[in-house]
């Protein structure tokens, strides 16, 4: 079974015991993290439902907290626990909740332009919103330090270009070079033949 709740809402969750009902009973319930993370999404929630003999429904709560951060499939679990005096159904012992996310994408400061229509969204500043977009981008659990690492990577192979192109540069006018001069390999640092004046052993060096 799936549940849906809203953001800074509470989840009633209702348990229903079917049979003869001849007796007390109870049974335990436990909230479960998935996408949805406990305390950070909603407040994490346990205890025993009781039930009086006769009574076939007994329910419990589950705070959903409000959180600013666009994040659109978070969900978690709840799971019956420990029955006593009664059996919990070996196939809907758990139930998955989704949160319905009320922030604005991508963050809660165009909300007001949204709401007024297409003309407000259009005078929206797009450098704010791509700024807007980065900052969730990377403030989401895990996106900051694997995009920071995926751009650092992608400029290995640009490092080896500009390596490539100074060795090349190097070569032609510097050991090949019918009077060698000096490059800039980086800036402010020149580099001739690292041997004086012999271009051979410079070659012998490099290898």
């Amino acid at each position: 079974e799936i549940l849906y709740a809203e953001e800074a809402d509470q989840l009633e969750v209702h348990v229903i015991r079917v049979g003869a009902l001849a007796g007390p009973a109870r049974v335990g319930y436990a909230t479960i993290t998935a996408s949805a993370v406990a305390n950070t999404h909603f407040k994490h929630t346990e205890g025993i439902l009781h039930f009086a003999r006769g009574q076939g429904e007994a329910s419990f709560i589950v705070p959903i907290i409000y959180d600013p951060r666009w994040a659109p499939t978070l969900e978690f679990r709840i799971k019956l626990q420990d029955p006593v005096a009664c059996e919990v159904d070996r196939y809907v012992h758990t139930c998955r909740v989704k949160i319905i996310d009320v922030s604005c994408f991508p963050s809660d400061k165009y909300r007001e332009s949204i709401r007024q229509g297409a003309d407000a969204i259009e005078r929206i500043n797009s450098a704010g919103l791509v700024w807007d977009f980065l900052t969730l981008v990377l403030s989401s659990d895990g996106l900051g330090w694997r995009t920071a690492l995926t751009v650092v990577a992608d400029q290995v192979k640009n490092l080896y270009l500009y390596f490539t192109l100074a060795v090349t540069v190097y070569f032609a006018d510097v050991l090949f070079a019918d009077e060698p001069g000096a490059v800039c390999l980086l800036p402010g640092i020149r580099v001739s033949l690292l041997v004086p004046g012999n271009p051979l052993a410079t070659a012998r060096v490099l290898g």
